[in-house]
């Protein structure tokens, strides 16, 4: 017998899923909790440092364009930082490497 792991899926949409508390999926599993989250209306440094694993400093270089605060204070609004914070890695610089 084997052991049974946790698996995790993320899902952002405009609606939610259509699934359901003990709904089987096949070849997947059973669902046995449902969460969804709540973003607040402007969220902080730390907060964004928390969920993309990035340094102070670097967040807010990166996210200066996007800065919703004043007088040293950082406060972003998640709705459009998000999509930016998501496609960080897809944004190159430069010429392309010539082999």
């Amino acid at each position: 017998m084997s052991i049974m792991q946790k698996y995790i899926i993320v899902v952002e949409s405009e609606k939610p899923p259509r699934v359901c508390l003990q709904d089987v999926i096949p070849q997947v599993g059973k669902v046995l909790e449902l969460k969804s989250e709540e973003l607040p209306h402007r969220v902080d440094t730390k907060w964004v440092m928390e969920r993309y694993e990035m340094a102070r400093s670097t967040v807010i270089e990166f996210l200066k364009p996007f800065n919703k605060g004043s007088g040293g204070k950082y406060s972003y609004d998640p709705l459009e930082i998000i999509p930016v914070l998501d496609n960080r890695h897809k944004i190159k610089r430069g010429a392309k490497r010539k082999n």
